[in-house]
């Protein structure tokens, strides 16, 4: 796909064939790292750095897209960026993944590629889909103990609802204003979301139609 300046986009990829690309704690924390670092004009060599930090600290910090929302699951991540420019925005999505890919390699002692082929995208072309796209990749989370989110069968709402808040791979926290990965564009955000506290409550009653109505939006 080709990316246009100004407009956001759905990004997923998963691993080959299906296959875990996250392990352990560590793996994720050097995933975020990498949205972090990467999304910068400038070079940065992430072994120089702890997985725990924050920020890179001595870079001129000038963003290649903005982060809205991301989550990554055991063997996917998805993304919601606004292209700031077609080819930043490519140099940010080769840069995150092949790192990674890098760096998975040299842990586990393998080759070869670990993402199944190109990332897959789709562009979120009005307001109502974005609003979807908003809720849809923060709900995964719930997968592996309430996969009933999907078809609007969710029951045990409190049990939902500690998932969702208190999954560590997610962008919620941020969104929510709870804490600050210096990941996602806040300011940006704050314009699709008015009410966080909100936002959280309407995740948990997402119904079976919503899915059916928006399957299309979908990439898995």
């Amino acid at each position: 796909m080709r990316f246009a300046e100004g407009e956001i986009y759905h990004i997923y990829s998963k691993g080959v064939d299906g296959r875990i690309i996250f392990n352990s704690a560590i793996d994720y924390k050097r995933f975020l790292l990498g949205l972090r670092a990467f999304n910068n004009i400038s070079s940065v060599e992430l072994r120089r750095y702890n997985s725990t930090e924050r920020v890179v600290p001595h870079m001129p910090q000038e963003s290649l897209v903005s982060i809205l929302s991301y989550i990554l699951m055991k063997n996917h991540v998805h993304f919601l960026i606004k292209c700031v420019d077609a080819q930043k925005m490519a140099k940010f999505l080769n840069k995150i993944f092949a790192a990674y890919t890098t760096y998975f390699n040299l842990k586990y002692n393998r080759k070869g590629v670990l993402f199944q082929s190109r990332s897959k995208s789709k562009h979120i072309y009005n307001d109502g889909y974005l609003q979807v796209m908003l809720q849809y990749i923060i709900l995964n989370s719930l997968d592996e103990h309430f996969p009933e989110w999907r078809w609007g069968k969710l029951r045990n709402i409190r049990s939902a609802r500690k998932i969702l808040i208190n999954y560590p791979w997610s962008s919620l926290a941020e969104m929510s204003g709870k804490t600050n990965n210096f990941i996602i564009d806040k300011d940006l955000v704050s314009d699709f979301i008015d009410d966080p506290s909100g936002f959280l409550d309407s995740l948990l009653f997402w119904s079976s139609r919503d899915f059916e109505k928006n399957n299309e939006f979908f990439l898995e």
